[in-house]
């Protein structure tokens, strides 16, 4: 990787301690501190304080094609920004230092992240435009007299004090499952596959209270199918290639699945056409598979409807992703693609009637950890960075420690 490479130490060994009681307050200070650093912009400075200086810029080209079974590794990424990835583009806005000569700071009052905000305003053409960000339906609705939303301003004003019920169906033991329930040929047959890497992710959990202080931050913009935060006066986008580096999941290629007439899995263990995951968790918990190959199809269905989708125990499972599985073309699927939407359209825009429960599917761990990539100082409070060197970046973190509501 050269010297370059070889410069960019993410984290410092041995530098992470574990506090399991940390009070709710403390999430709103840490996103308000001033270690917060851009993990979405590959023309903005690392951080100019050496306590805070463990995060580099990773939105950097990066092969996301991928073989089958392989992790993201470091020899694929370059130094071209986002080139396999269309209709990006980036804000070079860090805290308050301007990228370039050319913009000129001004200070904009911002209660809510405690004291003033100083943003740049380049005189660049990657100037965010100030426009109406809303949709016909919500033009209709405004009314008369009331400001058009603007490109970087919040969906909804931050309010610390809501704090409404929240469920997450992803199942935070799946790989203990997995392990426990799969004998040792089987586990070697499913480390083979395009999910094999997970086999060694660290305990995580959903850490709700985290991911409510995120998802109250989301701002307007331009771009679709991507979401984008202002955290600590600083821009942050969580787009196709975050997600890609953060899970390693395969994001490029076709989703279109081939139908099959009948389908062996669903008629051998199932015996119904509609499917529901209730069903699909008997079958892996009560080990009902004849061969090792069919213990291996139905355990690639539970890890990738419990854990990848979050999939509710009442909903059916997709006929196109059985067929998918049991025709054993999985590996080469593009699965980042699918998990990426369904974490996107369930996680984004939750608060605009400040409903007083909400529920987050998808793969809401891919945007937690790409949190903690971003903050250094949640390190060691709420989440411990293993200082490991492995891809990609969900196998670097334990979260073992869930924050009270209270």
């Amino acid at each position: 990787m050269g010297r370059k490479s070889c410069a960019r130490r993410w984290w410092h060994f041995g530098q992470y301690h574990f506090s399991k009681e940390v009070a709710a307050e403390s999430v709103a200070s840490a996103m308000s501190g001033p270690s917060f650093s851009l993990f979405s912009d590959s023309q903005s400075p690392l951080s100019r304080n050496p306590s805070s200086s463990h995060v580099e810029n990773t939105t950097e080209n990066v092969e996301l094609e991928g073989g089958k079974g392989k992790n993201i590794n470091a020899a694929s990424v370059d130094e071209t920004p986002y080139l396999s990835l269309p209709d990006t583009n980036s804000e070079p806005v860090i805290g308050d230092v301007p990228v370039t000569d050319k913009g000129k700071g001004k200070v904009v009052g911002d209660s809510e992240l405690g004291g003033s905000r100083r943003e740049s305003v380049p005189e660049t053409e990657t100037q965010p435009v100030d426009v109406d960000c809303t949709d016909d339906s919500q033009l209709k609705k405004r009314k008369i007299g009331v400001a058009p939303k603007k490109c970087w301003d919040f969906l909804v004003p931050i309010d610390l004090d809501y704090k409404p019920k929240v469920d997450w169906d992803t199942n935070c033991h799946v790989i203990h499952q997995l392990k426990a329930n799969l004998s040792k040929r089987q586990l070697r047959l499913f480390k083979k596959t395009c999910f094999g890497y997970f086999l060694d992710l660290p305990p995580v959990i959903v850490q709700i209270r985290i991911m409510h202080h995120l998802l109250m931050r989301e701002v307007h913009h331009e771009v679709k199918n991507e979401m984008r935060f202002v955290v600590n006066d600083s821009r942050l986008r969580f787009g196709l290639g975050e997600f890609a580096l953060v899970t390693g999941l395969k994001c490029k290629g076709g989703t279109s699945i081939e139908s099959i007439a009948e389908n062996r899995l669903i008629s051998k263990y199932f015996g119904t056409a509609s499917v529901t995951f209730a069903q699909l968790a008997d079958c892996f918990k009560k080990k009902k598979w004849e061969t090792d190959d069919d213990a291996l199809k139905i355990a690639v269905l539970y890890f990738v409807n419990n854990f990848l989708f979050s999939q509710l125990k009442t909903k059916s499972i997709s006929r196109s992703y059985i067929d998918l599985v049991d025709s054993g073309d999985f590996n080469n699927y593009p699965w980042g693609i699918d998990v990426y939407k369904a974490t996107i359209d369930s996680c984004s825009n939750k608060f605009q009637d400040k409903p007083s429960f909400y529920r987050l599917g998808g793969f809401p761990l891919a945007l937690q950890t790409w949190l903690y990539e971003c903050c250094p100082s949640l390190d060691g409070h709420f989440a411990d960075h293993l200082g490991n060197n492995k891809l990609p970046r969900i196998l670097k973190w334990a979260v073992v420690g869930q924050i009270p509501n209270e």
